[in-house]
């Protein structure tokens, strides 16, 4: 048992870690059985780059005609509660708020500014394997969860505003916590397959009624408490497209699979310590990408949340 679960564990190291925790799943810890757990967080997303097919790379978001501004503000709540000792739910309603500013081929430039509830998602996570302290690990516990997100956002002006494609998801997976070396650091991370359906229609959407790329979304983090009441993180993590993205083209017209990693930073603070309440914290996440092909990318995005625990 223990090659396995070292194995495990280096296999999480290698392959590395779409978000800083999968956010529709939860905890990776689990909760206790009957504990209630409320989540918030805020994104902030700027698109700085876009994607040139003429130029085959990455460009500067003012370059030539398409989209030239697009800025995302995302609400999350998230209610998780404990069901078992190992077995715990959650539901997450989502609200966004999208600016963008296209221009066409011809000149005309178009705006838009829209703000919406863009998904209701309904998830539930088991902890399969909880092993206590052997070895340098001081322990370990491996989850498999899974998640359906229902397309609340689906018509025309939401569409064309950059608030998603209007297609229902679902997300499966396996999701990993332990620590090492006599509590010097913590690691947690998840392994997710994440499928898209069917974009939604409307009349100028490039993506209407197209079938979505899946993708394979991945973090791996380490974790380090600086006394009670602070702690750090530090990690990798991003997606990559199973199928080719039908607007995502090369200079020769080709579809081409998109894909994004970043390195993430984390800053915790537990009013209450986070020996005993590590559940009960506020928190600022930032994600850098430094490989990236998406029809925009940001420079960085921030993630700010709180939690709690009854």
């Amino acid at each position: 048992m223990k090659k396995v679960l070292v194995a495990v564990v280096f296999m999480g190291l290698l392959i590395g870690p779409k978000a800083w925790a999968a956010d529709m799943l939860g905890c990776p810890k689990g909760l206790p059985k009957g504990t209630i757990w409320p989540r918030f967080t805020f994104k902030y997303i700027d698109a700085t780059e876009k994607w040139n097919s003429q130029k085959d790379r990455m460009v500067d978001i003012k370059d030539g005609t398409g989209v030239m501004d697009k800025e995302a503000h995302k609400y999350d709540f998230r209610l998780g509660y404990g069901l078992l000792h190992n077995l715990d739910i959650g539901v997450n309603v989502k609200y966004a708020r999208s600016k963008m500013e296209k221009t066409a081929k011809s000149g005309k430039v178009s705006k838009h500014d829209e703000d919406a509830f863009t998904y209701l998602w309904l998830s539930g996570k088991y902890i399969f394997l909880d092993l206590p302290a052997q070895g340098v690990l001081d322990y370990f516990k491996l989850s498999f969860g899974g998640s359906y997100g229902f397309a609340l956002a689906k018509s025309d002006r939401y569409l064309l505003a950059g608030l998603g494609a209007g297609d229902n998801q679902a997300k499966v997976g396996f999701l990993h916590h332990g620590g090492m070396f006599d509590d010097l650091f913590e690691f947690a991370g998840h392994f997710l397959y994440h499928w898209r359906g069917k974009a939604a229609e409307a009349d100028g959407f490039k993506r209407s009624e197209q079938e979505m790329a899946d993708t394979f979304d991945y973090l791996f983090k380490l974790e380090r408490d600086l006394g009670d009441y602070i702690g750090l993180s530090v990690g990798i993590g991003g997606w990559v497209g199973l199928q080719d993205d039908k607007n995502l083209l090369n200079s020769s017209g080709d579809a081409l699979r998109p894909y994004s990693h970043s390195v993430n930073c984390g800053l915790e603070i537990f009013p209450m310590g986070s020996l005993d309440y590590e559940k009960r914290k506020i928190f600022a996440h930032v994600a850098l990408p430094y490989y990236t092909r998406a029809m925009t990318a940001p420079d960085y995005t921030l993630l700010l949340g709180a939690m709690w625990t009854f």
